[in-house]
């Protein structure tokens, strides 16, 4: 996206941003022991915010974005020590299923 000279969605670093901040909960959430809540909810909000970007865009340089934001969601939610299925419906409760987005 960025090599073509295309901007960069709205909500692509806002997301990002939250994916950033989800990665220093986990490892506060690691070293200090404490609560994987703050990584969560952090790691849900960048999917969600993400996936928004679906409705307005949805190039294939845009959903790849989308997509590797929701997939390191995914990661830091697993990290936090939910399984895959528990992890995999906590991000379509929160952001949805991608593959929904701008059919409805």
């Amino acid at each position: 996206m960025l090599r073509r000279g295309e901007p960069a969605p709205q909500l692509l670093p806002d997301a990002i941003l939250d994916l950033s901040r989800a990665v220093r909960a986990l490892a506060a959430y690691l070293e200090e022991s404490k609560e994987p809540d703050e990584a969560r909810r952090f790691a849900l909000e960048a999917a969600r915010r993400a996936t928004e970007i679906l409705r307005k865009r949805h190039d294939l340089a845009t959903s790849v974005l989308v997509g590797q934001v929701r997939s390191a969601a995914v990661d830091i939610l697993r990290s936090t020590g939910m399984d895959q299925a528990s992890a995999l419906q906590a991000l379509e409760e929160a952001a949805g299923r991608a593959s929904e987005i701008g059919q409805e």
